[in-house]
């Protein structure tokens, strides 16, 4: 039996990951080729107003995010909501009396997230907009490499480069310190959440039939496991934030094509009337 449920969660566990990855990939191509499609039917105006690192950083990083990152991270993200919620549920059970310091906890969770998500989004937005200049300024060398040379324009590139990485670095060092300031908070609401499970165990011993050593012992038993899970489920919590905020900032990329797909085109190429008019030409 406990080889045939280790099998059965190896095959779960590989046709959670089959799905997930053949779905990114073929949203991913599908988004590649409607992009691609669309930029090459954009007028000439588009490419004389439009950077090249722009086109550049929307072929790369964001179709690398929708092929790679959005599959794992809504992976990720709905493995740590389950396993916070057995946990939660579990601790209920044996401590029905957890609900009450649960549910203010729960809404203190939402705030936080709410705040943090929306906080992520828009530096992800600018992280994504300060790095287009880098790959502009990168193309535009590599073509005009022998008039930068014969005018000795070498140091003046060099610290334009360095202003752009010192921008996008910017919004990466806020990106890292909202990182943190959502840490302190999610460690102190799992540090609530032990603190709580502990509490009311206790509580809840003191309350119950003493006259039955079989039902106090099984209690303890379950007691603590429920107090060994709540030690892991800050870390959980932690995942679980992260992963929503990544998945929503990682979904910048799908708005960031989707905006090249529905750009203005050109007109059709080919007309219902091109084979009439070319065979009464001939």
């Amino acid at each position: 039996i406990y080889c045939l449920f280790n099998v059965g969660v190896l095959v779960f566990s590989f046709g959670r990951e089959l799905y997930c990855r053949l779905t990114g990939w073929d949203a991913s191509r599908m988004l590649f080729g409607e992009m691609l499609e669309s930029v090459m039917h954009t007028p000439m105006s588009f490419f004389d107003t439009t950077p090249l690192g722009r086109i550049i950083n929307r072929f790369g990083k964001d179709i690398y995010n929708v092929d790679e990152k959005i599959p794992n991270t809504v992976r990720m993200y709905l493995s740590t909501m389950a396993r916070v919620t057995m946990v939660l549920l579990y601790i209920c059970i044996v401590t029905p009396v957890f609900i009450l310091g649960l549910i203010p906890l729960i809404i203190a969770y939402r705030i936080a997230q709410k705040y943090f998500i929306a906080t992520q989004r828009e530096l992800t937005r600018l992280d994504s907009t300060t790095r287009s200049p880098i790959y502009a300024l990168f193309s535009e060398t590599l073509d005009g490499m022998q008039t930068i040379r014969a005018f000795g324009a070498q140091d003046r590139l060099r610290r334009r480069n360095a202003e752009l990485l010192d921008k996008n670095q910017q919004a990466y060092f806020l990106t890292f310190s909202a990182n943190c300031w959502l840490a302190v908070r999610l460690e102190f609401a799992g540090t609530l959440i032990v603190t709580m499970a502990a509490l009311f165990a206790v509580i809840a011993r003191d309350n119950m039939d003493h006259s039955s050593i079989n039902s106090r012992e099984a209690f303890a038993g379950m007691a603590g496991l429920a107090i060994s899970l709540s030690l892991s489920v800050t870390q959980s919590l932690n995942w679980s934030v992260r992963m929503a905020s990544d998945l929503e900032s990682q979904m910048i990329s799908v708005e960031r094509i989707h905006n090249y797909v529905v750009m203005e085109h050109e007109a059709d190429h080919h007309k219902p009337n091109d084979q009439n008019l070319r065979a009464q030409r001939w």
